[in-house]
């Protein structure tokens, strides 16, 4: 039986606060961003850093999955040694390793507790004055993992290209951007020829699966309807408003050759379940918050991300991550500067994604609209991934995030000055789209 540990840090009058930030993947690597870069990290005693991984995962390329699992180490590394790396000790930052179970608030405007367990089975006990949770969603294997260690998940990827490639069918759940491009490069990848010792047996096939009516259904109708036809040209079979049973009975798979891979997500927010916490939880677990990137019902708990429900229903991913994280990070320095006059989030925040769906073939969005797509998109898309890869030869890869970061938060920035018109349909468009399903 594990023992309890408290670590006592509650503020007192004229000392600095003491920040906790749940999550150390996409969001926290933000966090740590802007600290940096405003030097903000002066005004807090302590910054810990909670997650229940020891790794930092960073795949802008689901073909690492599937593909390439030896390339695994340029976007997986220990979240200690890149802690070590940049000498974030020494600007007040640390990182533990342990999985947070509670959190408790001591008043709307007053900070609270937050209970977590290490692997060695030792409870402990942590106040904190401001607290940021980003801890994004489970996904099903091989998307996310159970696994906490950096060794464990690097096996598991290995172990799971071996499954794809042994399987004579394959089953993608969720019809989102993840499920798309995960079928799409499953299929083109893995059927070109069974000679290939990387390619699944001859006859495999592709199925994708969706309760929605069509794929993508946070973006445009056009670009789901594209989506749907890529799919079809690649030979992935989908199958829209179905579960998996409906499948099953539809087509005769044999469940012992299919290899299911679930893209179904759940916000982590387990540790929020709880009286004081419960009425900030949408239906399905997400954290609800307001304009100002608040945890509804207290001043100095935050969160964003894909943990995180704006109300605006928007399709999450780094520009959303970047616009979201400045409006969260503005208003906590300001609260912590004793400032009361907060910035609030756009009613129709920016949107850049790219969605590769095979080697040729995919689409990009701009502010809800299709721009462009087809070979074009999905080049657009591979020369992303392949300066990312060159940049991170040229320096070192811990930098990897922290860059892109910066350059899609430069790429969003000129969104701003594209003409009005056009953002003006935009908006309209997604207006439109947003009543659409209040309605259903």
């Amino acid at each position: 039986m594990g023992s309890t540990t408290s670590h006592n840090q509650n503020q007192q009058n004229g000392s600095k606060p003491h920040l906790i930030v749940i999550g150390c993947n996409i969001g926290g690597m933000y966090i740590i961003r802007r600290l940096l870069s405003t030097k903000e990290w002066k005004n807090f005693s302590k910054i810990t850093f909670i997650d229940k991984n020891d790794y930092i995962e960073w795949f802008q390329d689901l073909k690492v999955y599937i593909t390439q699992p030896d390339e695994t180490d340029f976007y997986l590394w220990k979240t200690g040694e890149y802690f070590q790396k940049h000498e974030l000790e020494s600007k007040n930052m640390e990182f533990v390793h342990a999985e947070v179970t509670n959190v408790v608030s001591s008043g709307y405007d007053k900070g609270g507790q937050i209970h977590f367990q290490n692997f060695s089975g030792e409870s402990q006990i942590m106040d904190y004055n401001f607290l940021v949770i980003c801890s994004g969603v489970q996904y099903g294997n091989p998307i996310k993992s159970d696994f906490r260690k950096w060794e464990q998940r690097k096996e598991e990827l290995l172990n799971w290209n071996n499954k794809i490639v042994e399987s004579e069918s394959v089953v993608v759940l969720g019809g989102g951007a993840v499920g798309v491009e995960l079928a799409g490069e499953i299929s083109c990848q893995f059927s070109k020829t069974q000679n290939d010792q990387n390619l699944t047996k001859s006859g495999s096939k592709v199925h994708l699966v969706t309760r929605g009516a069509q794929l993508l259904d946070r973006l445009p109708e056009n670009a789901g309807q594209y989506m749907l036809e890529s799919l079809a040209r690649s030979k992935v079979e989908v199958h829209l408003r179905s579960e998996v049973n409906d499948l099953k009975h539809k087509v005769n798979l044999d469940e012992e050759t299919t290899l299911f891979l679930p893209e179904i997500t759940k916000p982590g927010s387990s540790f929020l379940q709880n009286e004081q916490f419960k009425d900030s939880l949408d239906s399905k677990g997400g954290v609800k918050v307001n304009k100002f990137m608040q945890v509804e019902n207290f001043q100095n708990v935050f969160a964003f991300g894909d943990c995180c429900n704006t109300g605006l229903n928007e399709e999450k991913g780094i520009p959303a991550v970047i616009q979201f994280g400045d409006t969260l990070f503005n208003n906590l320095c300001k609260l912590v500067h004793g400032k009361s006059r907060l910035q609030a989030i756009p009613k129709y925040p920016e949107v850049m994604q790219i969605i590769p769906s095979g080697p040729n073939d995919g689409i990009i969005i701009l502010n809800y609209s299709l721009m462009t797509r087809g070979k074009t998109a999905n080049t657009i898309h591979n020369l992303f991934i392949n300066t990312i890869h060159n940049i991170g030869e040229l320096i070192r890869r811990d930098k990897i995030i922290p860059w892109v970061l910066s350059i899609t938060g430069f790429i969003s920035k000129i969104l701003w000055f594209a003409p009005i018109s056009s953002r003006y349909r935009a908006r309209k468009l997604r207006e439109r789209e947003m009543n659409s399903q209040k309605q259903n």
